[in-house]
């Protein structure tokens, strides 16, 4: 402990010494951002889930919702933005926090979309905190969201309208789309899963994820949800049959090939198939049949809003998805990061990503973050709404990028 000296000779510790305690003002004011920080993870995560992710806002117009879902992320804001004002930066991680935040608001301003901003100061106020404890909060916080809306779409609060994914008629449970549902249960699964596995305590994700995965399949029909979910209930069995396998660090090269090479790959198809997709080329035909048109429909994205922008553009949505028109909307999230929020974004969003993967491989991953990461960056190829730290937990895992080296 770091004793210093004080200047009022009657100045007195809580002991009675002459003395004060800089590591005890210290330890306040850390607690004090964990409070900060975990206020703001809650508050950003069930405020979105509700305002963007379910069908209130259709079931009582009466109310103002875009009101509430700004003071959501406002809120959220206000409460990072003392957290990290608590916890001072280096100077490297101060200068990338200062970029992003430049570009994300740019980006805002043009897409009209503060979701990524919001979502961007949450991340950066956590570093320094136990991830564990964070995926904990943001798994109780979701499963908090997923059963109030559910809970009041089954009694007739909020509309509860059916859809027909993959050839059968389903409840949406107050959602706007069984994929967004599924994808909420994903990410609390795998939330709680990476907040036990070291610990192996791993019998409630194991049920967690199990559960997840037979109601997205036969309660939601969501076949990439119940894969998913399924992929987490194998590694909690993994974990559970071979318990040496959860103190298993992954090497080096493996981790930077599984978090960033993946990925990387998969940016880059999908930012080619966007951009130059043609149906008479045999390998984009493949892909198009295999992601469920993502690549042709990004593509007529591309043509209708003139190609790639800089800073951003405002969302184009047109119907007739599903009767074989033109796009409704882009379902991959790596096209909606280049499209919507411009490439300035992409950019500094993939080097904070590279920062935090190299940071976090230094230290050591282990196999479930690392297959966590894999099947996040999967999902990402089909669907747009991994891309917000409400519906996708592993997002935090960018707070490694602004702590510093000595943890």
């Amino acid at each position: 402990m770091t004793i210093a000296k004080t200047s009022d000779p009657h100045a007195t510790a809580t002991n009675g010494s002459p003395y004060q305690s800089t590591s005890h003002s210290s330890a306040v004011g850390v607690d004090n951002s964990r409070l900060l920080s975990e206020a703001a993870v809650a508050t950003y995560v069930v405020s979105q889930i509700v305002t963007q992710c379910s069908t209130a806002a259709a079931s009582m117009p009466q109310l103002p919702w875009q009101g509430i879902d700004m003071l959501g992320q406002s809120a959220s804001i206000a409460l990072a933005f003392l957290a990290i004002a608590l916890n001072r930066k280096g100077a490297a991680q101060a200068t990338l926090l200062g970029c992003m935040a430049c570009a994300l608001l740019c980006s805002a301003s043009r897409a009209i979309d503060f979701r990524l901003v919001a979502g961007f100061f949450v991340i950066a106020s956590i570093a320094r905190e136990d991830m564990q404890r964070a995926c904990k909060l943001h798994c109780s916080a979701t499963l908090f969201a997923v059963t109030l809306l559910m809970t009041a779409s089954l009694l007739g609060i909020i509309s509860n309208p059916d859809f027909m994914p993959n050839g059968r008629i389903v409840f949406g449970y107050g959602f706007r789309h069984p994929n967004t549902l599924g994808g909420l249960l994903f990410s609390a699964s795998g939330a709680l899963t990476f907040s036990r596995w070291r610990k192996g305590s791993l019998a409630l994700p194991l049920v967690l994820s199990g559960t997840c995965a037979v109601f997205s399949y036969i309660g939601l029909s969501s076949n990439a949800a119940a894969a998913l979910c399924g992929s987490l209930l194998t590694i909690n069995l993994i974990g559970i049959i071979f318990p040496a396998c959860r103190s298993v660090k992954v090497p080096n090269t493996i981790a930077i090939i599984s978090f960033i090479g993946i990925p990387a790959l998969l940016f880059l198809v999908m930012t080619a198939t966007a951009s130059g997709y043609d149906s008479a080329n045999g390998a984009f035909a493949f892909i198009n049949r295999v992601t469920h048109a993502r690549p042709y429909y990004s593509h007529e994205y591309f043509n209708a809003a003139g190609g790639f922008t800089l800073l951003g553009a405002p969302t184009i949505v047109r119907y007739g998805h599903h009767s074989g028109g033109a796009f409704w909307g882009i379902d991959s999230g790596y096209s909606q990061l280049t499209l919507v929020y411009g490439m300035a974004v992409t950019a500094l969003t993939a080097c904070t990503y590279a920062i935090a993967s190299w940071k976090a491989s230094r230290r050591g991953v282990d196999l479930a973050a690392t297959a966590i990461v894999i099947l996040c960056a999967l999902y990402l190829v089909v669907e747009p709404f991994p891309l917000f730290l409400y519906s996708n937990f592993a997002l935090l895992f960018l707070e490694n990028a602004f702590e510093d080296e000595k943890r």
